[in-house]
């Protein structure tokens, strides 16, 4: 049972990896101003998890990945196609988006769209966070610690 419970915690670990590196580098493409804040992916994964642990008990917890995650990629495509400058705009921001046409929408302010990537992010961890520490406290319980 324990070994069965070990290589779950072992494949939710690798799924939260994949998807943490995945988004990491998927958002930095498509929504642009996140490519130079890639450590808010890496923090809100940590939140997420960390929120997920907390909330263990909750079962309908486990059903908002997939919904969390599509969120994420939806957001990432949309914003992808908007122009995101700051309040005080330079001609070098704009070079970011020669493949926007140029009636593209323009969204002045990082803010709002890196907050919002920010949560929906930290929503798409909560349910592995869940499930990684269910699987953690069936080890607590047993008084075995993990081996490696």
């Amino acid at each position: 049972m324990l070994r069965v419970v070990g290589l779950q915690i072992g494949l939710i670990s690798f799924a939260v990896l994949f998807q943490e590196l995945l988004l990491i580098r998927w958002l930095g493409q498509h929504v642009r101003a996140l490519a130079y804040f890639p450590n808010l992916i890496l923090i809100a994964s940590f939140l997420g998890l960390g929120i997920g642990s907390i909330a263990e008990g909750r079962r309908w917890i486990g059903a908002l990945w997939g919904p969390g995650f599509l969120a994420v990629v939806g957001a990432g495509l949309l914003l992808g196609r908007f122009v995101i400058t700051q309040e005080s705009a330079s001609e070098h921001l704009w070079l970011l988006y020669y493949d926007l046409p140029p009636t593209a929408p323009v969204i002045r302010g990082l803010r709002i769209p890196l907050l919002a990537m920010f949560l929906l992010t930290a929503v798409s961890f909560v349910p592995l966070g869940r499930a990684l520490a269910e699987r953690l406290q069936v080890f607590r319980e047993a008084g075995q610690p993990l081996n490696g």
